[in-house]
């Protein structure tokens, strides 16, 4: 698969905040906002990339976090979903990533226990279950966390 990424910019806002409307719940558009602008603006450590053929199909965002990386966010238009575009993503994310962040040893990041679909694309992908969580962010809703080593 050879598919183009680049950095996040400010054009790209409104686009990935598209892709990510579906996947994301109602009481995480207000972090995934703030996410973005810390992206574009490298605020806070954070960085991203957008996923291109020829428009943009995906977003992925990480920042620094002590010795590690935090995966933040990972999503791909839903028409392409199951394609293989989202594990290339997260595999060209952890590259820029290792770049970004030379000293980290470790890829971790958070998502809701009972996303099954995302536990499996992460673990088919290397991550591995390292705890959970209850109501870290939502009240009820426990939070499982992955990690990779790199």
């Amino acid at each position: 698969m050879d598919i183009k990424t680049r950095q996040v910019i400010r054009e790209d806002k409104e686009i990935i905040l598209d892709i990510l409307r579906d996947e994301i719940g109602r009481q995480y558009a207000e972090e995934i906002n703030w996410e973005i602008d810390d992206v574009i603006y490298k605020r806070r450590n954070a960085r991203g990339i957008v996923m291109i053929n020829p428009e943009i199909i995906g977003y992925a965002s990480w920042r620094k976090r002590v010795e590690s990386i935090c995966l933040e966010t990972i999503g791909i238009r839903r028409e392409l979903r199951g394609g293989g575009f989202g594990s290339e993503l997260l595999k060209k994310a952890i590259e820029f990533a290792k770049v970004d962040f030379p000293n980290a040893q470790m890829i971790n990041l958070v998502t809701d226990a009972d996303a099954r679909r995302n536990i499996s694309f992460y673990a088919k992908n290397g991550f591995e279950a390292s705890g959970i969580v209850n109501d870290e962010f939502i009240y009820g809703t426990p939070q499982i966390h992955m990690s990779l080593k790199i």
